[in-house]
């Protein structure tokens, strides 16, 4: 007589081989990950300068030398361990709208609002570095208005939507924008994907057709995905703010590395999806923030000749610190992260010319935002036969922003504070 199958001999239903297979691959992308982080790990011990046995830990903390003040410098020096150790936290554990786009430039939350208290004042804050925003964060959380810039407009547009704290009517339009962009999207990329599986349906082993097939796809989604975004931020009921946004949420997927080990999503899927994180993320920031607190106030900028107002619709009143990250010479090239197809920098850089034109101010030729960044890695590999050239061009990039913003700041008692 045959004997009921009991719940571990049943075979497995359709969902939870899938949830199986899932776990199996992220496993696997775990292990893998370890191992590359050992081995790296063990070549950085035996290659370190210090004389210490390979295998040594690598999480001690740094030693820091102090000058100065006793007091200010030990608040300093907290700050940058706090920098040096951190992971994208507050001290209550909350992110916010921190690192919610992947932009590479984050200073830790903790940090800023260690460096933050530094600052005399409630007054604004004014950092011409924006990168991704987080002093702008910080200041809103802090109740203090932000002022921020950046020489990049994909920098200057992740610092404002991360900054950004949207009206329930402004929240509710972005909503059905993107409700009615995910529709359309999964609408045109039915087809499409339909035609680029029949072009790559011949030729070649059958991993390398479906490898050019979906390299093809999802080249052809990201360009469905900008056509259709830019037909519905033309709408005109559709803002300006709003069309910021969208174009936001875009950039997060261009730049996002999605993880080997998930199963890829449509990225109408992706879109919808990070849509609803960051409504939830801004209702955080929302809640958390003072009432009264000003607006951020993020735009596209160059720190070695633009000063920014203070306080006051005119700017007669000075800001009374700055808070920034500049640029580590010869590191990074920050105009290098931006996609030749970012709608949020155009977005951005659209922005500073009907600035500049509501200001009175010429247009560059050919309407386009071509500033060199400060310090960059690419200046320093031009200058390689010659390093003393790029050392006092950075100085003097330096001294130049440091003027610019001195000059905006309250006489009496404000501070500069750099990490």
């Amino acid at each position: 007589m045959d004997t009921p199958a009991t719940e571990a001999q049943a075979p497995l239903s359709k969902n939870a081989e899938k949830r199986k297979r899932k776990l199996e691959r992220k496993a696997e992308y775990k292990r893998r990950k370890a191992k590359e982080a050992t081995v790296a790990t063990k070549s950085s011990d035996v290659a370190s300068d210090d004389g210490a046995a390979a295998g040594t830990s690598r999480e001690a903390p740094p030693q820091l030398a102090y000058t100065g003040d006793a007091a200010l410098s030990e608040k300093l020096g907290e700050a940058l361990l706090t920098q040096w150790r951190g992971n994208g936290k507050r001290g209550n554990g909350q992110t916010y709208t921190h690192g919610f786009h992947p932009y590479k430039a984050l200073m830790e939350p903790l940090c800023v609002a260690q460096l933050l208290e530094l600052l005399p004042g409630q007054g604004a804050i004014y950092d011409p570095f924006a990168g991704s925003g987080t002093t702008m964060v910080e200041c809103a959380l802090a109740g203090r208005a932000g002022l921020g810039g950046d020489i990049s407009p994909l920098a200057a547009g992740v610092a404002k939507y991360h900054a950004w704290r949207p009206s329930e009517e402004q929240l509710g339009e972005l909503k059905r924008v993107v409700s009615v962009v995910v529709a359309e999207l999964e609408a045109a990329v039915a087809g499409a994907v339909a035609a680029v599986a029949a072009e790559t349906r011949e030729g070649g082993a059958a991993s390398v057709v479906k490898e050019a097939r979906e390299a093809k796809a999802f080249a052809v989604e990201f360009e469905l995905a900008r056509q259709v975004v830019s037909a519905a931020v033309q709408q005109p009921d559709c803002s300006s703010e709003v069309a910021g946004a969208l174009w936001f949420l875009l950039s997060h997927e261009e730049v996002y590395v999605w993880p080997e080990w998930r199963t890829q999503r449509p990225l109408s899927w992706r879109l919808d999806r990070t849509a609803l994180r960051y409504a939830e993320a801004i209702a955080t920031l929302v809640d958390a923030v003072p009432s009264g607190t000003p607006a951020a106030d993020v735009r596209v900028a160059d720190a070695r000749t633009t000063r920014r107002s203070g306080l006051g619709g005119d700017g007669t009143v000075p800001f009374d610190g700055v808070l920034t990250s500049p640029p580590y010479p010869g590191v990074y090239d920050y105009l290098e992260f931006t996609p030749s197809t970012s709608g949020l920098a155009a977005h951005m850089a659209r922005e500073w010319r009907d600035g500049r034109a509501a200001a009175g101010q010429e247009r560059e030729e050919g309407d386009a935002v071509r500033w060199e960044e400060i310090g960059s890695k690419g200046e320093r590999q031009e200058h390689e036969a010659d390093p003393s050239a790029f050392v006092e061009r950075w100085q003097t990039d330096t001294a130049a922003w440091l003027e610019v913003a001195a000059s905006s700041c309250r006489a009496e008692g404000g501070r500069i504070a750099m990490l």
